[in-house]
């Protein structure tokens, strides 16, 4: 893997990368971000088994490849890069090269063989949502979401695809301990092909509030 990147693009990258990846774990994996360079795009890879993160940025690729390394020790070292881009290139034995301007740090990656697979995604399956329907839904259930991690069935959200009696798409999220008036509560959706309901982990539910917040967002669920 060889490419040049915008700083600022990387440091964008790896910041949302840092709420996905386990700091201290036995599997040192995911504690890594899976860097892909291919056509003009760095895919930027994170998950914790439950929560997944895949995001592209634009890049110069010079040679198509992939490695992982640890999210944190490279968030730190492009922080604290001189020059407004940056040269990652890998090397022999699973390292990544940073270079920019006069400053170069040599990182020991692994093998992104060895990184843990990601669930396969159905397009089909997907249901569409502006943005601010996406986060006021999660707004005005997110408080009452179940805190109890032993028993995943209670510390995240029901969201399903409903219809209204008037034949109208709608997307509704139920909480275990919720009130009446947010068991209720349900907004209008692009109706999907396959989605029926999926249970959403209180950390999915806290990056997903933030991406839904940004403006012009289209999240598809």
């Amino acid at each position: 893997m060889d490419l040049i990147i915008d700083r600022e693009e990387l440091i964008r990258g790896l910041s949302r990368v840092q709420g996905i990846v386990e700091r201290r774990t036995t599997n040192m994996a995911l504690a890594h971000v899976l860097l892909s360079a291919e056509g003009n795009t760095l895919r930027l890879t994170a998950t914790d088994t439950m929560v997944s993160l895949v995001a592209d940025y634009v890049a110069r690729v010079e040679r198509p490849g992939e490695i992982s390394v640890d999210a944190q020790n490279l968030f730190q070292v492009a922080k604290h890069l001189p020059e407004p881009t940056v040269h990652l290139k890998t090397e022999a034995g699973n390292r990544l090269a940073i270079e920019s301007g006069k400053s170069e740090f040599h990182l020991v990656g692994m093998s992104a063989e060895d990184y843990p697979p990601l669930p396969s995604r159905d397009d089909q399956a997907a249901l569409g949502v502006s943005g601010t329907t996406l986060h006021r839904l999660i707004i005005e259930t997110l408080y009452a979401v179940c805190l109890d991690d032993s028993r995943y069935g209670l510390n995240g959200a029901h969201l399903e695809e409903i219809t209204s009696e008037s034949g109208e798409a709608r997307v509704r999220m139920v909480t275990p301990v919720s009130s009446p008036w947010v068991d209720r509560c349900s907004f209008p959706a692009r109706r999907s092909m396959k989605f029926v309901s999926c249970v959403m982990a209180m950390k999915g539910l806290g990056r997903l509030r933030l991406a839904s917040a940004r403006p012009r967002s289209r999240p598809r669920v």
